[in-house]
């Protein structure tokens, strides 16, 4: 066999091999795309959101289609919920990187209209920016100024707003968080560095970011306002009005029948704080000695999953509530899909959320200042309690006190 001929055999063996090698990684990545587009869906499927195009990526960015070109989008407590991954390209050439950023945001409604923009910053950072002389708001919290780089138009607004107590105390947890969390006139937001596929941590971010935006939006309403008597008497009265409720401006409390069930809303001064109430007491017990209790969003979020006495099998229900309650098999029936779903879009609005065999209550750690909200919530606690009343007690007569 001639050279010629020997050559020509050795580079298509390369040429061969080669492209083999192509065709294997492109395999390898076209499979992996798959994969990871199949994990998007499935958690999406169990958070009860919807796969839409995402508003940051609008062109493909490889072999396939990318997961990360969809968000999962939805309304939880009232508000829009998006989670999606934003892509990072770094460096050029054999320098070039890719960085994939995990994020939850939670819309406020409506602007803040005080130009804010707050963003955690290390300590390195926070050193370049007193060197260079970077416009960072100080609002006089000695934990919150070394964590946070603020800027905002209103300076004054945006200080009055951060340094609002229950405001301030999510900021001051979540500092260290695994989601770092954000703040801007349109939304609250989490986000971590990586992808993230399991709906137990994204369902967890989605609260924890949800609970961060109901508390920056109930602050910004009451905002120069005098009391709670004055909230009281404008943003449930209209509310009380509109639903036939019995108002006490005094006793700051509403309570009658909404949509079937006996409510009661009950504004609360517990030491240096006040805390809104949503209950309904049922017109029956349930019958099932259940006891379900759902912990904060800050309290919870570095915990995750936490240990629960009765686990029904639902990955979303499973990771935000402790339950208990005999017989098992009882307790199982009651927490039917429907009752579990209303659940988890009540608890998306509560900071505390607790059943018991005679009632349901859902408490958040402030004053609800708007009517929105306060018939948002009324309408999630009255539903989560029906749902429950019809599983346990189908022929319930009328409350009575």
């Amino acid at each position: 066999m001639s050279e010629l001929v020997v050559g020509i055999l050795i580079v298509t063996a390369t040429l061969g091999s080669l492209a083999a090698a192509i065709g294997a990684i492109l395999g390898i990545s076209y499979y992996a795309q798959k994969r990871d587009r199949e994990r998007w869906a499935a958690a999406c499927q169990a958070l009860g959101l919807t796969l839409a195009r995402s508003r940051r990526h609008s062109t493909g960015g490889g072999f396939g289609r990318p997961y990360y070109l969809d968000e999962m989008v939805g309304v939880r407590g009232g508000l829009e919920v998006r989670v999606g991954t934003r892509v990072v390209v770094s460096g050029s050439g054999d320098n070039q990187s890719t960085t994939y950023y995990t994020y939850a945001e939670a819309g406020y409604g409506r602007s803040l209209d005080m130009g804010l923009g707050v963003s955690p910053t290390d300590s390195l950072m926070k050193v370049w920016s007193s060197l260079v002389g970077d416009n960072d708001l100080q609002i006089g919290d000695p934990e919150l100024d070394p964590a946070y780089t603020i800027r905002a138009a209103e300076p004054e607004l945006a200080r009055r707003l951060l340094t609002t107590p229950y405001v301030a105390e999510a900021l001051r947890h979540l500092a260290p968080a695994r989601f770092a969390p954000s703040l801007d006139d349109a939304c609250a937001r989490g986000e971590r560095r990586g992808k993230t596929f399991d709906p137990g941590v994204l369902g967890a971010v989605i609260d924890q970011t949800l609970d961060l935006a109901h508390r920056v939006r109930s602050a910004r309403e009451i905002i120069g306002l005098s009391s709670a008597e004055h909230v009281v008497q404008t943003a449930w009265r209209s509310v009380a009005e509109a639903r036939g409720l019995q108002l006490d401006v005094a006793q700051t409390r509403m309570s009658g029948r909404y949509e079937g069930m006996f409510v009661e809303v009950d504004a609360s001064l517990r030491g240096d704080k006040r805390w809104t109430s949503f209950v309904v007491r049922f017109d029956r017990p349930l019958g099932v000695g259940l006891r379900l209790t759902k912990q904060g969003a800050l309290s919870s979020f570095g915990r995750m999953l936490g240990v629960q006495d009765i686990v029904v099998g639902d990955e979303v229900f499973d990771a935000r509530f402790v339950v208990k309650g005999a017989p098992e098999a009882a307790v199982r029936a009651a927490l039917t899909p429907e009752v579990r779903g209303r659940l988890v879009e009540l608890q998306s609005q509560a900071t505390t959320l607790q059943v018991e065999d005679d009632r349901l209550q859902a408490e958040v750690g402030w004053l609800v200042a708007d009517a929105a909200s306060v018939e948002s919530a009324l309408a999630a606690v009255a539903a989560a309690g029906a749902a429950l009343a019809r599983v346990s007690n189908p022929e319930a007569g009328p409350y009575r006190r």
